[in-house]
């Protein structure tokens, strides 16, 4: 057949274009609801509650936040008047109402947007099945009814499940390949000399790429700002915690996490830093054991490796299916506004690769 007889690069952009067309063509777009009204009030524990009121009088979408400091961070736009004062209860329109729902294997997302007063807001939702998300958000429950029984819902969950299958395989295969192929080309140095001749520069190419790379990194997303805006799937608000690390209990983290007190955990959790220095280690002592043992292990690794990279190579072939795939799913939930998204990755990277 004439496809499978491309280039493998011209395979993959052909899924890319024919991906994106069937998406963008089954993509069921947001569903309108009816404008309504939001109640704002203030909770006996100092606290501010927001309520949308269902056009059949039901309560609707509902959010709490502990203090009014904390509403205004929210809904900046909405100005300082908006805060009710005792028992009173403030009364906003809300407008422009839709809602997109895209549905994978496991879950479903909703992506909720509307207008308070003539400002954006957006709530991206989420529920494990259809019962829960009529139980969680039964004012979605008629929306999720339209979109069930659309092709577009069977397109993407089957297109996820396809590309959910590809990206297993490729992490699959990273672990065992790394692992042999280190192990080989350390244990095919011949003589501890060369590898730590090696090492030393390796050690100072990793430390100037990896600033140049930092720099340059910081600097492009700092201007470009890539995923500012940006709506994933399945992506919600969340809350990031920690401490400031200081430089320097950074690089002793680093340090820690380069000696594995468990390689068989390390290989099974995919710490990479743990993995390579493990493995540069048993490629290391391959050669000081050298004899009979050394050349059986060296022999055992060598295979190894030559049936990983046969694997990896056939996983490889059925790269044009994983990315058809993980494009129709992508244009298909989320249509046109994915690839303003991946322009301005694209965009980041393309000057830093220039820079």
């Amino acid at each position: 057949m004439f496809l499978l007889r491309m280039p493998l690069h011209y395979q993959i952009l052909l899924a890319m274009i024919v991906g994106s067309i069937i998406g963008l063509v089954v993509n069921p777009g947001d569903i309108p609801l009816e404008d309504t009204t939001a109640e704002i009030l203030s909770l006996d524990a100092g606290g501010v509650r927001i309520q949308e009121i269902e056009p059949d009088d039901q309560t609707g979408w509902t959010a709490t936040y502990p203090s009014p400091d904390v509403f205004q961070e929210r809904y900046q736009n909405l100005g300082t008047d908006i805060l009710p004062i005792g028992t009173e209860t403030k009364t906003i329109e809300v407008t422009h109402r839709r809602v997109h729902i895209s549905e994978e294997a496991d879950n479903i997302t909703l992506r909720y947007t509307r207008r308070y007063n003539g400002s954006r807001i957006v709530n991206s939702l989420s529920a494990k099945n259809p019962e829960e998300l009529k139980e969680k958000y039964p004012q979605f429950a008629k929306s999720y009814e339209q979109y069930e029984g659309t092709v577009s819902r069977k397109v993407t969950i089957t297109a996820k499940t396809i590309g959910d299958f590809f990206l297993r395989l490729l992490k699959m295969i990273t672990i065992p390949l790394i692992v042999t192929s280190l192990v080989v080309g350390v244990a095919g140095l011949g003589t501890t000399e060369r590898i730590g001749s090696m090492f030393g520069k390796t050690l100072l190419y990793y430390f100037v790429t990896s600033v140049l790379a930092i720099t340059t990194g910081i600097l492009m997303v700092n201007l470009i700002r890539p995923g500012i805006g940006a709506e994933l799937p399945g992506g919600g608000e969340g809350v990031i915690s920690g401490e400031d690390q200081s430089l320097g209990a950074v690089f002793l983290g680093l340090l820690n996490n380069m000696i594995p007190p468990n390689p068989i955990q390390a290989l099974a959790n995919g710490d990479f830093l743990s993995i390579i220095t493990f493995n540069i280690l048993v490629g290391l002592f391959i050669i000081r054991v050298g004899g009979e043992s050394g050349k059986t292990m060296g022999n055992f690794f060598q295979a190894a490796f030559d049936v990983m990279m046969e694997m990896t190579l056939f996983i490889i072939r059925l790269a044009p299916i994983g990315v058809f795939a993980f494009i129709l799913y992508a244009t298909a939930s989320q249509g046109l506004d994915v690839f303003k998204t991946f322009a301005l990755y694209m965009l980041t990277v393309f000057l830093a690769l220039v820079v």
